[in-house]
């Protein structure tokens, strides 16, 4: 014991620095990716209001910014630092517990587009805040020194412009959703030769996302209804990750309907999809104003008709 207690005021530097980095590297995976992020933090669902979940998501940045530059400069605060940190990690770890045990969580969203599982997250948290504590024991036994006033202004500095600096580059890249009664009517676009309007005329439009299975299994049903008399135009709306992605779901489906990329749009797909929803979800539009959903399944050919008032 006497070995450990000697050896605790050494581990306290190895110990910040190793938790300013986890906290700086998820801040920065987020941030390069806010979107991405925003939507990953509406699978928890504590929060459903879109500005809400994008303040979420921004004080998320500034919070893991700011505590991570104060850890790696050595900014204790008198112990405070680290009572900080053991509360974020206590907040996330139950966000992260509650998610996984009612809604079935399958991402934290931690590090943004790097996929750990709830289980993996709660371990890598109680590890964190084991480090945590150790660095606060040593810091109780080591600490005999002012700094000085003129260090501690030029640390806050840092930690705040730092913090900052990364939420507002975050928030120059959020997406647009758009608002009011006609979400589709943004959707003017040109596939092979062919000119679409969502915002003129009837619709059935299925929102997919090429990597989901459900979405690939949901094509060939869509494709039968192309051959119903006075069916409407199908549109689907797909996010897809990359490239490769579209090619290989296009290969696996063979879809009879136009498919037209939202790119990299992931909030705006998912905001189309709707709040806590996953893909596919199916729309009657009409002049860009959606009358009637579906998700999992594709409609009957019966139901969109009903829907659109047609006999």
């Amino acid at each position: 014991m006497k070995k450990l207690s000697k050896a605790l005021p050494y581990a306290r530097r190895p110990a910040e620095l190793l938790l300013g980095v986890v906290f700086l590297g998820g801040a920065l995976a987020k941030a390069l990716d806010v979107n991405l992020f925003v939507v990953q933090v509406s699978y928890y669902h504590v929060l459903e209001n879109q500005t809400l979940l994008a303040m979420a998501a921004l004080g998320t940045l500034w919070v893991e910014t700011a505590l991570g530059m104060a850890l790696l400069l050595g900014y204790r605060l008198r112990g405070l630092t680290y009572a900080a940190l053991l509360a974020l990690l206590l907040v996330f770890t139950s966000l992260i517990a509650y998610a996984w045990v009612f809604y079935d969580l399958e991402d934290c969203g931690c590090f943004g587009p790097i996929e750990i599982s709830p289980g993996l997250s709660i371990a890598k948290n109680v590890v964190l805040a084991l480090l945590g504590v150790v660095a606060w024991t040593a810091h109780l036994r080591s600490e005999r020194r002012v700094v000085r006033s003129l260090v501690r202004i030029i640390q806050t500095l840092v930690i705040l412009l730092t913090a900052c600096g990364g939420v507002l580059y975050a928030y120059s890249t959020l997406e647009e959703l758009g608002s009011g009664e006609r979400p589709y009517a943004e959707f003017v676009f040109e596939e092979e030769g062919v000119q679409w309007d969502l915002g003129t005329g009837d619709y059935l439009v299925a929102l997919l996302s090429m990597s989901c299975e459900h979405c690939q299994e949901a094509v060939e049903p869509i494709n039968e209804l192309l051959f119903v008399e006075g069916f409407p135009p199908v549109v689907g709306l797909c996010y897809e990750e990359d490239d490769a992605t579209v090619e290989t779901f296009t290969d696996l489906t063979q879809p009879l309907f136009t498919l037209h990329s939202m790119g990299d749009r992931i909030r705006k797909f998912f905001n189309l999809v709707g709040e806590g929803e996953v893909p596919p979800r199916f729309v009657v539009v009409r002049d860009g104003i959606p009358l009637r959903d579906w998700y999992e399944e594709a409609p009957e050919a019966s139901e969109v008709l009903e829907a659109l008032g047609i006999e």
